[in-house]
């Protein structure tokens, strides 16, 4: 196995990606100054990246990314001021950017996901750890408003698209449990908020998704070990391994 090879003069405290319309991915990551960066690659599948590049004057503590309908990649971030805000290429594959635009919301945390009909959607933990979202109203288009979602109050989230539908697993205040919910047609909303055995707890949580349309989550636990838990058919799990 290779040894990894390190971005020249980068530090970051977070980081995360996306892949342009034309197949080559980019970075974007808060560095130790608070600043967002970005680099990319040259060209799809190159071990060739440009160089980091700062988004002039925007500062962030966490940043996630999405991909609009028509290819462009969008950007939203958690302010050092706790403001939420986003930030997208003006055209796809572009190395030019809108600039910052801010949200009418604070948060903790963010993340974003895509719906079937290809709006994206943001989810947050807002400064009184209760869950919030917002989405397009069109894809590519405006957004909106934000709406508070009925769950615990989570502490951070995650989200994934599994058979057109959005379904979201967030870590709780209360004693650090694990909680999903996901979108209905039938009628239109949320269903009701979910748990697992109250044995699973973590600190930090991510989802997957398995070939055959399985999800899988990955999680930090409270003992610092990494579990992983995953369906064995449609909200049947198997329950918490140890990784």
């Amino acid at each position: 196995m290779e040894d990894p090879i390190p971005f020249t003069g980068t530090y970051a405290k977070q980081i995360c990606v996306g892949q342009n319309k034309d197949g080559r991915f980019e970075i974007f990551y808060v560095g130790k100054d608070d600043t967002i960066y970005h680099n990319w690659q040259v060209k799809a599948n190159s071990a060739d990246w440009n160089g980091d590049k700062p988004f002039q004057g925007d500062m962030a503590k966490q940043i996630c990314v999405g991909k609009n309908e028509d290819g462009r990649l969008e950007i939203f971030y958690v302010g050092t001021n706790n403001k939420v805000y986003h930030n997208w290429q003006v055209k796809a594959n572009s190395t030019d950017w809108n600039g910052e635009q801010a949200f009418d919301a604070s948060a903790k945390q963010i993340c974003v996901g895509k719906n079937d009909d290809g709006r994206l959607e943001i989810f947050y933990i807002g400064m009184n750890n209760k869950v919030y979202h917002n989405w397009q109203k069109s894809k590519n288009g405006g957004w909106h408003g934000e709406e508070i979602l009925k769950s615990s109050k989570a502490k951070q989230i995650c989200v994934t698209q599994t058979g057109g539908i959005l379904e979201i697993f967030y870590i709780g205040t209360d004693k650090d449990n694990i909680y999903y919910k996901w979108q209905q047609l039938d009628p239109i909303g949320w269903c009701e908020e979910k748990s697992f055995p109250s044995g699973d707890r973590a600190e930090q949580i991510c989802v997957g998704q398995n070939e055959d349309g399985r999800l899988e989550i990955f999680y930090v636990g409270t003992n610092g070990r990494i579990y992983h838990n995953w369906e064995k058919k449609s909200d049947i799990w198997s329950g918490s391994v140890i990784l």
